[in-house]
């Protein structure tokens, strides 16, 4: 079960409370780390998934965890920018809903043997959330130097929110289309929990 790509995969996980601690630390220097720590950590999402096709080590455990990990790095980084009032809250809770609804409905059709695949559409959503959050970490790490005026502030929050939206349409979609292209697997998850 653990290998390699797991490993990076598990890496992933532990590195977002250290992100998230060194972007609520009050200095400069923590930002930096946490920019640097939260690059290396979208590097590993790259390179578990590369690493498992080359040595040939996937896994239904790596499969379950990759998607998993990459919500909790995500959701955790949309959580404080709302937190922080960057980001509308409303619009990372549809996300989060929306994300981990899907990730539960992956896990059930993998277990099930009938693995669901990643659409093109869903690995831009991924492509734009990472590029999203990398551009409010930025900005928050050198609002001293950038963001001085209250005009630049409402710009960077207007960027951010715009970006946002588009990631809130796109996963919707994305959504919408793996619900109904995975109805049996929904009727049978919505049936288990009914009986229980």
């Amino acid at each position: 079960m653990f290998n390699l790509p797991n490993g990076f995969t598990i890496l992933r996980v532990l590195l977002t409370p250290l992100i998230i601690f060194l972007l609520l630390g009050k200095t400069f220097e923590s930002r930096i780390i946490a920019l640097v720590v939260f690059v290396l950590a979208t590097i590993t999402d790259w390179y578990d998934g590369y690493l498992a096709r080359r040595m040939k080590k996937a896994t239904k455990f790596g499969a379950f965890l990759d998607p998993l990990a990459d919500k909790i790095l995500v959701s955790s980084a949309f959580f404080l920018f709302a937190y922080l009032k960057i980001l509308e809250l409303w619009m990372v809770n549809v996300l989060i809903l929306r994300d981990f609804l899907i990730t539960a409905l992956r896990s059930y059709a993998l277990f099930a043997g009938k693995p669901v695949v990643t659409s093109s559409l869903a690995k831009w959503k991924t492509f734009v959330q990472m590029l999203l959050i990398n551009f409010l970490i930025v900005g928050f790490v050198f609002e001293d130097y950038f963001l001085t005026s209250e005009t630049s502030k409402d710009t960077f929050r207007q960027i951010g929110n715009n970006g946002m939206f588009l990631t809130v349409a796109i996963s919707i979609i994305t959504g919408s289309q793996y619900l109904y292209e995975n109805r049996s697997h929904l009727k049978k998850v919505i049936f288990y929990f009914y009986k229980a």
